[in-house]
């Protein structure tokens, strides 16, 4: 069952089943082994078992792009074929299509929702296999993604119709293949045609950025030790200058109730939450290498824009890497923060980059309706509710593979309410294409709910030397309120 409540039948596959087919085929097993599987899965009552749902041209075939493909020895069609005609002579075995399979189990089974907010984008058979593979690692996905984005905003804009040749052209450069294994020469192709496309669609729009307008701007100087107060007519917002301009504070007004913000050491009675938590920061983790974050002491200037009222707070944090630039701009009429920042690295190599958290404050939320709402690639929003539930899409599943799923923020949009409370971060896909990833879980004393973008994962899908013309800048905005 879809977002939207439609439907659609299902034929459950089976992985293991899959790959017995594939290793006879490859001849890792022989018939014998085979068929005795197939005659242990027989039950007591009428039911289907999909023995293959896989490339199927894998047999007699290698690719050449794995340096662990099976050698090739030939005959694989003709042993698949030759098992099959001895089952067949089996009474109790019926081969058929799918379409028998789904008569076989009309009415039988309940609906479901396959997605979960565990599991909020499914994909195939093992768990090394998630969004994040297509989204932020593979041969420069955040590049590829964010100039689909550019080339997407552009057709949108100009109402071109959808039967133009420039959204199939889209539609094929933003397929999955070129983004995972590809071949050295098929990717430079590749990079060419996309390269191409954006400079013949030269009104792609620029990226949006959000460090404040051109109009004249009073620059406030005072010696910022530690805090800076922002209250607007909307928000009252507190950020930390000893932790690289993160938001301690993020309170609309007139409840004043802080909805987000830092969580400080031993806050939350679990050994596993016991460091501080905080909002609006940066942390690059590379392999073998001191972490990196923009959570330090810095010097920011703050002006106030003549013609917005915004006020515009900017920074300049060191790293070994190299400086990162960031810019907040509070708005004057909304309870809206636009966050700016600029890596400027050489290059990002092989890590993994995660910004904009948004970390609630525990006990301002009624976990009992909490929910977290998206889009997912749908017209309709999913919405997930989280009450009793432990949910870490940051997680590591491996340790080549640092995250297990994510959300896709399809609309550039993800928020968690309560249906009175609210917060929501928004993304500028044409600035950089970032994915939302959720972590949530009850302590004795509360609950540890954090939104985070990323922008760079790992996998064994990911090429380092490829970045060098990934986005390098990022914008967001974190947003709140309270539903009277």
């Amino acid at each position: 069952m879809g977002a939207d409540g439609s439907t659609l039948d299902i034929i459950w596959t089976d992985t293991i089943a899959f790959q017995k087919l594939q290793r006879l085929a490859h001849g890792d097993i022989d018939e014998n082994h085979y068929r005795d599987y197939v005659l242990s899965r027989i039950a007591d009552r009428p039911h289907s078992l999909a023995i293959y749902s896989n490339d199927a041209e894998c047999f007699d075939f290698r690719t050449g792009r794995f340096k662990t493909e099976e050698r090739l020895t030939g005959g694989e069609w003709e042993r698949i074929a030759r098992v099959l005609r001895e089952l067949k002579r089996d009474p109790r075995i019926r081969l058929g299509v799918p379409s028998i399979a789904l008569e076989l189990h009309q009415g039988a089974t309940p609906e479901v929702h396959l997605q979960s907010p565990e599991n909020p984008i499914l994909v195939k058979k093992q768990r090394k296999y998630n969004v994040t593979r297509w989204a932020v690692t593979g041969r420069n996905d955040l590049e590829v993604n964010t100039l689909c984005w550019r080339i997407f905003a552009d057709l949108d804009r100009r109402g071109v119709p959808l039967e133009a040749k420039d959204w199939r052209t889209l539609c094929d450069l933003w397929a999955s293949d070129y983004r995972t294994h590809i071949t050295p020469k098929r990717w430079a192709a590749y990079r060419e045609r996309l390269a191409a496309t954006v400079a013949r669609i030269d009104r792609v729009p620029a990226p949006r950025k959000t460090n404040g307008h051109k109009s004249a701007r009073k620059t406030i100087l005072a010696p910022y030790e530690r805090w800076i107060d922002v209250t607007t007519a909307t928000l009252d917002v507190r950020l930390n200058c000893r932790r690289g301009l993160a938001i301690d504070r993020f309170a609309v007004l007139p409840d004043r109730t802080p909805l987000a913000g830092t969580i400080l050491h031993g806050e939350l009675d679990d050994i596993a939450l016991a460091a501080d938590w905080y909002t609006g920061n940066c942390v690059f983790e590379a392999p073998g290498q001191q972490k990196i974050t923009d959570l330090e002491w810095c010097e920011p200037v703050c002006e106030i824009d003549d013609k917005s009222g915004a006020a515009i707070i900017s920074t300049r944090i060191e790293t070994p890497r190299g400086p990162i630039l960031k810019s907040l701009v509070v708005s004057a009429q909304e309870p809206r923060i636009n966050v700016h920042v600029r890596f400027e690295w050489e290059a990002w190599g092989l890590g993994v980059l995660r910004l904009g958290h948004l970390t609630l404050k525990p006990g301002t939320f009624d976990e009992e309706k909490l929910v977290i709402r998206t889009h997912n690639g749908g017209r309709d929003v999913e919405e997930f509710p989280l009450k009793d539930r432990t949910i870490d899409h940051g997680h590591p599943v491996s340790f080549l593979v640092s995250a297990s799923n994510a959300l896709g923020m399809t609309e550039g949009w993800c928020e968690v309410t309560d249906g009175r409370r609210w917060m929501r971060v928004e993304v500028d896909k044409t600035t950089a294409a970032l994915i939302g990833m959720l972590t949530h879980r009850k302590a004795r004393n509360g609950t540890f709910c954090q939104l985070m973008l990323s922008a760079l994962e790992m996998d064994e899908t990911r090429k380092p030397g490829d970045d060098s013309g990934a986005a390098r800048e990022f914008a967001y905005a974190i947003m709140g309120g309270v539903r009277l």
